[in-house]
């Protein structure tokens, strides 16, 4: 989901004028694969999303690329992409980081790369800690039984066998009132972003907005056309500063507005204060 591609099948070998002088080079040992003349609008506007290349008949991510964007090495006229080769899984030994994503995760609009003004989520990390209505309760706790069944499976070492897709619950706050103004009151912005959006993808949300609250504790999520918060996420980042503070006011919003607060990847939903505080300090 949410990754670009480019494939350069036939290379030129001409070195026409305006020509960007691309070199192909090995993330595992430094070594050359190969190196082309190509003109510029034969390469993508940017490498800051996730791009793939064949090179001699094998498949490769790119790890990293020197310059970025196209109006850099237009300039330039060199590019240098470092490779790392794509490694098809096995059948039966694919194993999964996560018990859980969202069936729903949208697509983003706009062609532009991510920038520092955008924060940017992973495409798993979608509605992975969420306020969802009580209207959902028994909703939640069908998906959290099916999420405890991932966790009976999974591996030694902690991997999972499967993904658990959850679907029962589109629009977590369809029934609710909850507006950003009130959210900036209570949670008051430390950095405010101008959108959310999937790394190393192109566009972000509409109608998304984000903020850190403390340097580990983002607020995120999506409003609609009538300015109503529809989504509503937390990311952490580490242990969370102030997690008592914040569980008490987390505390006030599950309660005003009768929600819950799910962390669906560790399988629990809070609405008092100590349980919601346990799943702001992990």
């Amino acid at each position: 989901m949410g990754v670009g591609t480019w494939i350069q099948r036939h290379f030129r070998r001409s070195s026409m004028s305006g020509d960007v002088h691309v070199e192909f080079v090995d993330t595992r040992d430094g070594s050359c694969l190969g190196v082309v003349e190509l003109p510029p609008d034969k390469l993508p506007d940017s490498f800051a999303v996730d791009t793939t290349v064949d090179v001699a008949d094998k498949k490769w991510s790119v790890v990293r690329a020197e310059p970025v964007t196209k109006a850099e090495f237009a300039a330039s006229r060199k590019l240098r992409l470092v490779l790392s080769p794509v490694q098809p899984m096995p059948p039966g030994e694919l194993l999964f980081s996560v018990p859980t994503i969202s069936a729903e995760l949208g697509a983003g609009e706009g062609s532009e790369p991510p920038d520092k003004d955008v924060f940017q989520i992973h495409e798993d990390d979608w509605r992975q800690i969420e306020l969802v209505s009580r209207t959902f309760e028994h909703e939640i706790d069908s998906e959290i039984a099916d999420i405890r069944a991932v966790y009976d499976d999974r591996k030694p070492g902690g991997a999972f066998t499967r993904v658990h897709v959850r679907e029962r619950v589109p629009s977590p706050l369809t029934d609710k009132q909850i507006r950003i103004a009130e959210l900036e009151r209570l949670l008051p912005p430390r950095r405010t972003y101008n959108a959310v959006g999937v790394q190393r993808s192109l566009g972000t949300f509409q109608g998304s907005f984000a903020w850190t609250v403390d340097e580990r504790f983002t607020l995120w999520g999506v409003e609609d056309e009538s300015n109503l918060v529809r989504v509503l996420c937390v990311t952490l980042s580490g242990d969370t500063n102030g997690s008592e503070k914040w569980g008490k006011i987390f505390g006030r919003l599950c309660s005003d507005h009768e929600l819950y607060l799910v962390d669906w990847c560790r399988v629990r939903k809070a609405s008092e204060v100590e349980e919601i505080r346990s799943i702001l300090a992990p």
